[in-house]
């Protein structure tokens, strides 16, 4: 094996010719035989020896007859960190023996070559330790026809330009940097028709438009694109553990075939296109500009995973099948490709493709991740661990599958569609809704608290499922309860914002609600059984029903049906009740038991309906209160009694002078004793003097 070590800056090109250095016009061979001896061995018989000459400190070359002076190596030689003098052009032949030069100086004017090849050996090893002085423009080329020649790299820390032509014949050439950290740029085109391997844990930098034909094979460190650098145009292996690394800024298309065990990364600001189906297993990494998809299928590796952490991933209209997707920070982006991952660590960025798998989704670390696609094919579980999933940016997508979540940090819907969430939540975490749209819960939920910024979250699609999470709900939107079965909502509700009843079901609030805006209920029942304070009011449309046992702070106004309590009980208003709209009031009674109303301010029964229902029969004879007002105005305009005939009723609209509505049940006079008869005659005379009561 041949390797040439370069330690500093250094511009290479290999060529299909042997080393040649152009020596003052003449043609000399200076051959080296000996490891101890100290001089060459030339054809004119003159001498070279590791001291006395050169220009700066370096040691120069005698000169020959012409330019085509070349240097023979069949033993070991070494000139130290001194380096070496090129006034002209010079050709090496190694013969299985390791030549190490120092710093290399071209100081002819119009650039010195130095040729490294086939010329008088093949076999050895050349070694660089320093770096070089360009004073025209100089070419290092490496001509071999026989077996591997290689050049390594050590230390390397400088750029090196001139021409790189890579010609080996029918063979391979590899170029080694041997150290990680270290980096070797060639600003200079590489050419040749055959394979090229980098080896070693340091980087190559290629900066030009290469044209090498063969297959690129990166078997440790890097090989990293940059300015206008390309690969040739055969395939490219790259080893497990190497990387393939793009860092240009402009736009370009990679049509080689990348297969091997290492990885490939996009670090430049510019669009990189793979327009291949690639085989790597190594993983894809963004960190800055584009990395897009231009083939139909398997552009990234089905095995490889993918780490978005700066830059986008663009898929355009093509779906891959991936490894673990990590989103860190940037995009992840399409517009009808789908990206299925095995897994997906989502930590910040925006997720504007559609994805898909059974894999888990993880919602980790502080950040941000907004989805702004639908992602219908994905079924995996979902865990929000930290910072934020936000579902939409304001417009009308945003889904993140079918599978279950567990949010113990915040779950944010923002979007301007309705859209109908059947997945279950549970966990600590809070559930926050932004936008203009409308967000149906239609799962079994768990979670913490519930935040409503703005938009619509409705409970239900009117069916029997869907539920808020179990901790207090703030309000400044709209919450709607939408179910067709009997539910209890036990949550504290408070905010600016309005809380509907709709469906055709009876939901039950048992918590606390403080709200500024309308509680309506609009079709079905809701029953407050806790307390509701409400800025705007409760207002009962046509088709609702309010009942319940608890408190309502603030008016009430009845188109539909108030009906206190659940079945038989009492609720209290502290505020206006008015029915003047036609609404009605329903009183159920089983016995001398009875609902029961309390108005502390006005109660308005102008245009009223009372629906009294009998459960078990009243006692005779017996007043029996179920409205207490603070004012009155107005009695019942039409009212639906039971048929308890004989029997009829009497009402008494401010019974005992104590601002209540009482009624009691009399038989007709035919059937009452005579003792009746003097009670039935109390009672009239009673109604008369009291001219409000009501007998029917």
């Amino acid at each position: 094996m041949k390797s040439l070590l370069l330690q500093g800056s250094v511009w290479f090109v290999f060529f299909a010719v042997s080393f040649s250095f152009s020596a003052f016009g003449q043609s000399d061979t200076f051959t080296w035989n000996s490891a101890t001896a100290d001089s060459w061995r030339t054809n004119p018989g003159g001498n070279w020896t590791t001291t006395g000459f050169g220009v700066g400190g370096y040691p120069g070359l005698p000169g020959g007859s012409s330019n085509s002076d070349v240097g023979v190596f069949n033993s070991s030689f070494s000139t130290g960190a001194v380096g070496i003098r090129f006034d002209s052009n010079f050709s090496f032949g190694i013969g299985g023996t390791t030549l190490t030069l120092g710093r290399i100086s071209f100081t002819r004017s119009n650039g010195a070559n130095l040729t490294i090849g086939a010329r008088n050996g093949t076999n050895g090893s050349i070694v660089f330790l320093g770096g070089y002085d360009d004073a025209g423009s100089p070419k290092v080329m490496i001509d071999h026809s026989g077996t591997n020649a290689n050049l390594t790299f050590s230390n390397a820390s400088d750029a090196f330009g001139g021409t790189l032509t890579m010609q080996f014949g029918t063979a391979s050439g590899s170029i080694r940097v041997a150290n990680a950290g270290r980096t070797l740029t060639i600003n200079t085109q590489v050419t040749g028709a055959n394979a090229f391997t980098k080896i070693g844990d340091g980087d190559l930098v290629f900066t030009a438009g290469n044209s090498y034909g063969g297959t690129t094979t990166i078997n440790a460190g890097s090989i990293r694109l940059e300015g206008s650098g390309t690969m040739g145009s055969g395939s490219v292996a790259i080893g497990t553990g190497a990387q393939m690394i793009v860092s240009r800024s402009s736009s370009f298309t990679i049509s080689n075939a990348i297969s091997g065990g290492g990885s490939l990364s996009q670090f430049g600001s510019g669009t990189t296109t793979l327009l291949s189906s690639n085989s790597y297993s190594g993983g894809t990494i963004i960190s800055n500009g584009t990395l897009a998809l231009g083939h139909a299928t398997n552009a990234l590796s089905n095995s490889g995973s993918v780490l978005v952490n700066g830059g986008t991933l663009e898929l355009g209209a093509n779906s891959d099948t991936v490894g673990a997707v990590t989103l860190a920070s940037g995009t992840i982006s399409s517009t009808a490709g789908v990206l299925t991952g095995s897994s997906y660590d989502l930590q910040s960025g925006t997720l504007s493709a559609r994805i898909a798998g059974s894999g888990n989704v993880d919602k980790t670390t502080g950040g941000t991740v907004v989805v702004t696609r639908n992602n219908v094919s994905l079924s995996g579980a979902v865990t929000i661990s930290g910072g934020t999933l936000q579902l939409g940016n304001g417009l009308s997508a945003g889904t993140i599958g079918s599978g279950s979540i567990v949010n113990n940090s915040v779950l944010e819907i923002n979007r301007s569609s309705t859209m109908v969430m059947s997945n279950s939540i549970s966990g600590s975490g809070s559930l926050v809704h932004s936008g203009s749209g409308v967000t149906l819960l239609t799962g079994s939920n768990s979670y913490g608290t519930t935040l409503i910024n703005s938009g619509t979250i409705v409970v239900g699609t009117g069916g029997t499922t869907g539920s808020l999470g179990a901790g207090a709900v703030t309000n400044n939107g709209q919450l709607s309860l939408f179910r067709s079965d009997n539910f209890v909502i036990s949550n504290d509700i408070s905010g600016t914002g309005d809380l509907f009843m709709v469906g055709s079901g009876k939901a039950s609030l048992t918590g606390n609600v403080n709200l500024n805006g309308l509680i309506q209920v609009q079709s079905g029942t809701l029953a407050i059984d806790g307390s509701a304070t409400t800025a705007s009011g409760v207002q009962v449309d046509a088709n609702g029903v309010l009942q319940g046992t608890g408190t309502i702070n603030g008016n009430v106004d009845v188109l539909g049906k108030f009906a206190p309590g659940n079945s038989i009980g009492s609720i209290v208003v502290n505020g206006d009740v008015d029915f003047s709209g036609g609404g009605t009031l329903e009183i159920e009674y089983s016995g001398s038991s009875i609902d029961f109303l309390t108005v502390a301010g006005t109660l308005d029964l102008t245009n009223s309906t009372l629906d009294l229902v009998e459960l078990a029969a009243a006692p005779r004879f017996t007043w029996i209160p179920f409205v207490q007002y603070g004012s009155l105005v107005g009695t019942f305009a039409t009212m639906n009694l039971p048929v308890i005939a004989p029997d009829h009723f009497v009402f008494d609209y401010n019974y005992n002078g104590m601002n209540q509505i009482a009624f009691q049940a009399i038989p007709e006079p035919a059937t009452m004793s005579v003792s009746g008869m003097l009670i039935l005659g109390n009672v009239v005379c009673l109604w008369r003097r009291r001219r409000k009561s009501n007998r029917v």
